[in-house]
């Protein structure tokens, strides 16, 4: 389950939100450029689906953050990360509730990643989708992600699931100065 919501997060800080848009204020790379300290994750209409044991499966999850010691640099070329924070699912029913409990995340694995922002979002690599920004100031910046995955095969073998559990949901990570 810690690889299922290690790589939702990451999915949040790679690649797209019912909060308002920024209408006025359009970003660029320069305004992000810095270190931000994450402050809050959450995550909104989570759900996850599925297969095991040849049984249909499925629940609602929310994920909440914790215990944020990570900082997150912007700098003109990459994007990095160090320190840690708690993440903990909070699935509504079986068999998924028995992974209520918190898990460390020590490091998004977003080291010397090329970025740049685009259409209010953070994009990496050649890909023109990203993280939306759904809030923007010189202080405080709050990314929503809509994620729509399969969850991959080596984890879903690890934890003795079918290789058909798919997660939808929004991400959201506030970072602040």
């Amino acid at each position: 389950m810690k690889k299922i919501l290690i790589l939702l997060t990451i999915g949040l800080i790679l690649t797209s939100c019912k909060k308002d848009e920024l209408t006025e204020t359009q970003i660029t790379k320069k305004d992000l450029l810095g270190t931000w300290n994450v402050s809050k994750i959450s995550s909104e209409n989570g759900s996850i689906s599925g297969t095991m044991a040849g049984f249909p499966v499925s629940s609602k999850v929310n994920i909440t953050g914790s215990d944020y010691k990570m900082k997150v640099t912007f700098n003109k070329e990459q994007i990095s990360s160090e320190g840690s924070f708690k993440i903990t699912p909070e699935f509504e029913k079986p068999p998924f509730n028995i992974y209520n409990t918190p898990h460390t995340i020590k490091q998004f694995p977003v080291l010397n990643v090329n970025w740049d922002v685009k259409n209010k979002k953070i994009v990496t690599g050649e890909s023109e989708t990203g993280i939306k920004v759904v809030e923007f100031s010189s202080n405080k910046i709050v990314l929503s992600n809509e994620i729509s995955k399969m969850i991959p095969e080596d984890v879903t073998n690890l934890l003795k699931m079918s290789k058909e559990i798919k997660f939808e949901g929004e991400l959201l990570i506030e970072l602040t100065k």
